[in-house]
């Protein structure tokens, strides 16, 4: 092991500590990158000892960096994730599991088939994400046959696939809730005269319109045939359970005033300031690992379209007024990344893949 190895391995592990000042953050990404490519299997084993240590001294950020590990590098975490449920406190990110081997799997089952504990909820979060026929039948046989303790649950067993982003449908088939093809966004907002904006119903603001190419969608969301995208929301209203529903009609996008929420309006949103304007998204045109904006509040190159959402709090797919399904996620933009001046929250935007004319818009924010 190299003097320049120990280097590397110290200044990647370093670059993960908690940083609030965006373009010290985005310098750091841009190194790492550079530094994973530089980091050779002799250096694995040492690179292992190093994040165990982390793993043992319960440092969050290891999420983080072991999901970069599986983008940017062929290093093998599987060791990492058993080494950490043995060894440290529960608190790993489900997404990591989705480079989980055999052992570790059985481990999962292990732990749900032992007596019911923290660790057993644990287990049933990371377990679909193993990409394996043995996981995924297991929640089929819990769908048709739900064990006795699953009556411990705050939600229903068959519930739990949702954190990795896909569900049963009525046919036991596996039904994906995001697209594997994601491609970051580049976003420009364009300030209009808010008189001439349309204004949404709930707090009589102007709104805003997103405005995408469809053939970008349509790479996504497989059978989107809509010629114009220009999708009207409320970026005040779609905080919390205030989501933005809008409806597709005639060819136009227009806000569904049926299935809004229907409570007073909060005071502190009546007191944000007016934003009207377009919101022009561009896609880079070479793609990028879905998971990549998974790790909760760690990157500041949230926007995207396609990919696994960034979840900030909870799963959240909205279920569709219509039919009741749960909508597909296609793509979210950080607040940060757009606005001046404006709170940090991440948009989540989602379409019904069954209906076909419905969209919603929410917010996850700190």
């Amino acid at each position: 092991m190299s003097e320049n190895e120990n280097s590397l391995i110290d200044e990647l592990i370093a670059s993960y500590e908690n940083n609030n000042n965006r373009e010290e953050w985005l310098a750091r990404e841009e190194r790492r990158v550079e530094l994973f490519k530089q980091l050779k299997p002799s250096a694995h084993r040492k690179l292992n000892e190093a994040i165990e240590k982390q793993i043992v001294d319960d440092n969050y950020s290891m999420n983080e960096m072991l999901n970069d590990l599986l983008i940017f590098t062929d290093f093998n975490i599987d060791s990492l994730l058993k080494f950490w449920i043995e060894n440290g406190e529960v608190n790993l990110s489900g997404y990591l599991f989705r480079g989980a081997e055999s052992q570790t799997e059985e481990l999962l089952f292990k732990l749900i088939n032992d007596d019911f504990s923290d660790r057993t909820i644990f287990a049933l979060e990371y377990l679909p994400w193993c990409n394996s026929s043995k996981a995924f039948n297991q929640f089929v046989e819990w769908k048709k046959r739900p064990p006795k303790w699953s009556k411990r649950l705050n939600a229903p067993i068959e519930d739990y696939p949702e954190v990795a982003g896909w569900e049963l449908d009525d046919k036991y088939n596996k039904r994906l809730l995001y697209s594997p093809l994601c491609h970051a966004l580049n976003i420009a907002f364009i300030q209009t005269d808010e008189s001439t904006s349309d204004k949404c119903p709930l707090c009589d603001r102007p709104l805003i319109r997103l405005q995408l190419v469809p053939y970008a969608v349509a790479e996504v969301i497989q059978g989107f045939g809509i010629e114009t995208i220009h999708m009207p929301f409320c970026n005040l209203c779609s905080r919390f359970d205030l989501g933005s529903m809008s409806v597709l009609k005639d060819g136009m996008m227009k806000i569904d005033t049926e299935n809004i929420y229907k409570d007073t309006v909060p005071d502190w949103i009546k007191e944000d300031d007016n934003l009207s304007g377009d919101l022009i998204l561009k896609k880079d045109a070479q793609s990028r690992d879905p998971y990549f904006a998974a790790p909760e509040w760690s990157k500041y190159r949230y926007s995207q379209l396609g990919g696994f959402p960034t979840w900030i709090q909870h799963p959240e797919h909205q279920k569709c007024p219509t039919c009741s399904k749960r909508m597909f996620f296609f793509l979210q933009f950080q607040e940060e990344e757009v606005f001046a001046d404006q709170r940090d929250a991440t948009f989540h935007f989602f379409y019904c893949t069954l209906c076909k004319d419905r969209f919603y818009v929410n917010q996850q924010f700190t």
